[in-house]
């Protein structure tokens, strides 16, 4: 399957994002402090702390997640479309949208985390239920939008 402009901006976003984080934890590593909020309940309170190295693993995280997506979405033979939409190429085409928007969703998403966890904010419900809803959105368009070629 031929790649298009589309295809490459959403892949050169994710990976700008993934290195603006990784470069941002690069920069930023030595003001971090070493006790980190790890989990909030959904009124925005800390319920867990841990180290600072918990940043290096979300951020490993992040990367496998959305290159995961991106890899998936160069290898459409390897995809389970079910039964007759296996026949259509649009089907195909609206699923590599779907896996590439997904990354890039993902990569902000995660690097967001990343950047309240390293800044120590209070991470509020309502960021996770937009962000929920724009994934919602993000994964359904290209099944929606006629013709998204």
């Amino acid at each position: 399957m031929r790649r298009t402009i589309a295809d490459w901006i959403l892949i050169a976003l994710s990976i700008v994002v993934l290195v603006a984080t990784g470069v941002y934890l690069i920069i930023a590593w030595g003001s971090i402090p070493d006790k980190i909020p790890t989990n909030f309940d959904f009124s925005g309170n800390v319920t867990s702390y841990g180290g600072k190295d918990n940043i290096i693993f979300a951020f490993l995280m992040d990367v496998f997640v959305s290159g995961t997506l991106l890899l998936c979405a160069a290898f459409p033979k390897s995809w389970n479309v079910p039964g007759k939409a296996k026949n259509n190429p649009e089907t195909y085409i609206a699923v590599k949208y779907m896996l590439e928007s997904m990354a890039l969703l993902l990569a902000l998403f995660l690097g967001y985390l990343l950047y309240t966890m390293a800044k120590l904010i209070a991470l509020k419900s309502a960021v996770i239920i937009v962000f929920i809803v724009i994934l919602a959105i993000g994964s359904i368009a290209p099944f929606v939008i006629p013709k998204f070629k």
